[in-house]
This record gives structure tokens, sequence and C-alpha cells, in this order.
């Protein structure tokens, strides 16, 4: 099996996000949860993950723009 990956999944809705940290942990993973764009940026500081999962339109920060911000962060590093 592949290693496991660190996964950020960033979703407002509690059972979408409950739904997809139970699928990834069985797999193995090691998930770390946002419930909104916002909070998805703040953890992506504390730890940059191998993989983020990010719903389009959430509150405080959408999808899209939490993906332009890791973008932008990563090309800076």
């Amino acid at each position: 099996p592949a290693d496991p990956m660190r996964i950020l999944v960033v979703e407002d809705d509690p059972v979408s996000r409950r739904v997809m940290i139970a699928v990834l942990e069985q797999l193995k993973h090691s998930v770390s949860a946002a419930v909104d764009g916002l909070a998805g940026w703040e953890q992506f500081e504390l730890g940059a993950p191998d993989v983020g999962i990010t719903d389009w339109m959430m509150p405080r920060l959408s999808g899209i723009d939490l993906t332009r911000r890791i973008r932008a962060a990563a090309r800076e590093r």
C-alpha cells in the first residue's frame, strides 16, 4: 500500500465533511479539517498538507480563493 498522506479537508457542510474524513481515515491517511476557507488557510499555514480537498462555495473565503492563496504561497516558497 502507498504511504499515508496528510490531507486537509475544507468543507462547510458538516455531514459532507464527516463523511470525507471517515473515508480518508479508513484509507489510513492523516486528515485535518476546516469549516470554511479562512479556517482552511489557517490550517494550511500550520503545516502544508500533501493534498487539499475543498468545497467550491464557502463562507469567508471560497474554495477557489483558498486555492489561489495556497498556489501563491507555494510560488513564494
